[in-house]
């Protein structure tokens, strides 16, 4: 008869997994303050997403990048962190009407939400759906107490609902405003994160005449902010 040896007998050695190599952005990359081209980028925050004069210095605080070729290419590159701040992989949001809109690099799945590691304790945590959403409510939002972060759309995964409720543990309150389309989905990710949390989850509503949360302009937004406080 032959015998097979336990994986973890005594006097054998445990197979380690072996660790991901880390994730850098690649050089193609551009800085949004470099370069004769940064200036089409920088235009569509100002522009068409509503940063108006905040965008040089969004583009700095959240280390926007911007490409001009290889797959990314004439697209916003939003680099993407774990709890950890450890860069994990990018999304690429297309200027104008390109299709597909966002391109996630190809080692980047949904298993975590965009800003989650730069959220403080006690602060107020909006959870939102998309990169530009995130970026607008958490901007101006910040200086208010309110901490923004998003799940790259609404079909969330469990990992997202587990770093959220991570998250949830250390903020004071939580809601959820995706797009004013995807209610039924604020509510499912509502529920799943009170099944295993204390504290409530609630759900909002964005004010009029606003589709998305990236539409609203800093004035609507810190007021909306505010109200949350």
């Amino acid at each position: 008869e032959n015998l097979r040896t336990p994986p973890n007998a005594p006097g054998t050695l445990e197979r380690r997994p072996e660790r991901e190599p880390p994730v850098h952005l690649p050089a193609a990359f551009k800085n949004l303050a470099d370069g004769r081209y940064a200036s089409r980028f920088l235009s569509y925050l100002k522009r068409e997403r509503g940063f108006g004069q905040d965008s040089p210095e969004v583009a700095e605080t959240y280390d926007l990048r911007y490409a001009l070729t290889g797959e990314q290419a004439w697209r916003l590159i939003f680099p993407v962190h774990d709890l950890m701040g450890t860069l994990v992989g990018w999304t690429g949001r297309a200027l104008g009407s390109g299709t597909p809109r966002y391109l996630a690099s190809q080692n980047l799945g949904k298993e975590v939400v965009l800003g989650g590691f730069g959220v403080p304790d006690n602060a107020v945590l909006l959870v939102c759906e998309g990169p530009v959403d995130w970026i607008k409510m958490d901007y101006y939002g910040s200086p208010l107490g309110v901490s923004a972060v998003a799940t790259m759309g609404t079909a969330y995964t469990n990992e997202q609902v587990s770093q959220l409720l991570t998250l949830q543990k250390r903020v004071a309150k939580t809601f959820i405003l995706f797009d004013r389309d995807a209610l039924s989905s604020q509510l499912r990710l509502a529920d799943a994160l009170e099944a295993h949390s204390k504290k409530p989850v609630r759900t909002l509503q964005l004010p009029a005449p606003f589709d998305d949360p990236g539409q609203m302009t800093p004035a609507a937004v810190r007021q909306f902010c505010s109200s949350l406080i």
